[in-house]
């Protein structure tokens, strides 16, 4: 069955592919509703055509609905699709979903029938990386930029995983002159920020990650001062919010969440790759569900309805994407760090692990990342850098010290030096089995849906730890700043 175009002439009768048709040119005018009625119309002529399935679950993944969004994945999976784009949709939906494996194969499917595509090899090789397929991802993108030199974000990525760093500087100087969106130098000169520092030229690699840092900030919109009262003000709700709620009584349901929780960058990745073989533990990755949980609150629960519903929201949310079996799961997502009393007083069985990085190796890590547009605008400038920092830290030290017994801290530079005690010391926090030696043999297996996705793929390193210390002078404005609001913070 061939789809036929849809025409403003002609109305869809019986024939599904009109319908779905229909359905994609509304998601493109925005009008999502309208969009989901169309392609059940496809669905209700034609249930066995993967393609819709697809579109499906691209329009609840929208729409947050992600069980639905799970059901229709599967769906489409099970039939097939008939088109690229079906696939496409399967892919990035599995992707949002947390569900790599699958991804990977709508991936595969979507690149037999366009192989030399830019964007599906660059969207492909970001899924193997996050599966630990680190040859498969370099050779896409090996064959993105032979086909398009030019294609930047392929560039940025490939310096994570490139085997001919100094080759790959040279290509992306040439590059350099003819480049002109911000968007597109940003991701040279991060990239060649990571390519320098990897053949140990410190200096030039500070000077383009500044560099980049400054194309970036040119182009945010970002009030620091809002930012900052915003944050204080959700720090003391959550304050006020457990200072007077009963603590209820933790459920000894399994599983349980561990949070782990930190800055980006911090290591969470790392930690979580090692925890991820533990026979009691199921690694769940980042997780959008308690920010979906507590906005789902915010926005329609009636003053009855106590902050235990975002826990119980939560559960169900996590249990049906992913259904862990084992006693614990973890989640680390970084910015549930934000939501933390909310976290302890909505989920009592639930336990944090807070990864806690030097504050000066923190603001070399971050100052050297380019993060999805729209995401930590702060990182970009140096002195709003050390106030989030210190920002992080403050709180962070105000709930550890609320609850010591349910917040564990681990030292980033502990866990890099010595990883098997850190991992003595998680496994007695969660009262589970010492599998330490199975841990440590497995490092770098699972699945990482995360920036880390190929640094966590490396042995253990102490060589990160103090890599800062190269530009301690560079980084003095975020330092002093993090002195000013935290005194001994570094």
């Amino acid at each position: 069955m061939t789809p036929r175009s849809h025409t403003a002439s002609h109305k869809p009768g019986n024939n599904p592919w009109d319908w779905y048709r229909l359905a994609q040119r509304l998601v493109s005018q925005n009008q999502p509703r309208a969009a989901a009625e169309a392609v059940a119309k496809s669905l209700q002529l034609a249930p066995d055509i993967g393609d819709f399935h697809a579109l499906l679950a691209r329009l609840f993944i929208t729409n947050q609905q992600r069980s639905e969004a799970l059901r229709a994945l599967q769906n489409g999976l099970r039939r097939g699709c008939l088109h690229t784009e079906g696939w496409e949709d399967l892919a990035v939906c599995a992707n949002l979903l947390g569900r790599q494996h699958d991804a990977g194969r709508a991936f595969a499917e979507a690149l037999k029938r366009k192989p030399h595509d830019i964007t599906l090899l660059c969207n492909a090789a970001s899924n193997d990386l996050h599966l630990g397929q680190l040859e498969q991802a370099r050779k896409r993108l090996q064959a993105v930029v032979q086909q398009r030199a030019d294609t930047a974000r392929a560039w940025w990525m490939l310096a994570a995983v490139s085997t001919q760093p100094e080759k790959d500087i040279a290509a992306i100087k040439t590059l350099w002159p003819t480049t002109t969106p911000p968007r597109e130098r940003a991701y040279l000169a991060f990239a060649l920020a990571r390519l320098l520092e990897k053949t140990g030229q410190h200096e030039a690699a500070w000077n383009w990650a500044e560099k980049a840092n400054r194309l970036v900030r040119k182009q945010l919109h970002h009030d620091q001062a809002h930012w900052r009262a915003r944050r204080q003000a959700h720090f003391r709700r959550q304050q006020h919010l457990l200072t007077g709620h009963q603590q209820a009584e933790a459920s000894h349901d399994h599983p349980c969440p561990v949070f782990i929780v930190g800055l980006p960058r911090a290591g969470s990745s790392l930690l979580e790759s090692l925890l991820a073989s533990h026979s009691n533990i199921s690694a769940l990755g980042e997780l959008p569900d308690l920010p979906l949980a507590l906005a789902r609150w915010t926005n329609t629960a009636s003053p009855e309805d106590s902050i235990t519903v975002v826990g119980e929201d939560y559960l169900a949310r996590v249990k049906a994407i992913h259904a862990p079996t084992s006693r614990w799961f973890t989640d680390k997502l970084p910015d549930n760090a934000q939501h933390l009393g909310y976290i302890l007083t909505a989920l009592p069985q639930a336990r944090i692990i807070w990864i806690d990085k030097h504050p000066m190796a923190a603001s070399w890590s971050l100052f050297k990342q380019l993060f999805a547009q729209g995401h930590k605008p702060w990182s970009y400038h140096l002195p709003w850098l050390g106030e989030a920092i210190a920002l992080h830290h403050q709180h962070m030290t105000a709930w550890h010290q609320t609850m010591p017994q349910r917040i564990i801290r681990i030292h980033y530079e502990d866990l890099a030096r010595n990883p098997g005690d850190q991992l003595d010391k998680i496994q007695d926090f969660l009262g589970l089995d010492n599998q330490s030696e199975t841990l440590l043999a497995s490092q770098g297996k699972a699945v990482t849906a995360t920036a880390s996705a190929a640094q966590v793929r490396e042995a253990i390193s102490t060589t990160a730890v103090d890599a800062w210390r190269t530009h301690a002078t560079e980084l003095a404005p975020a330092k002093l700043v993090m002195d000013a609001i935290f005194p001994g913070l570094c």
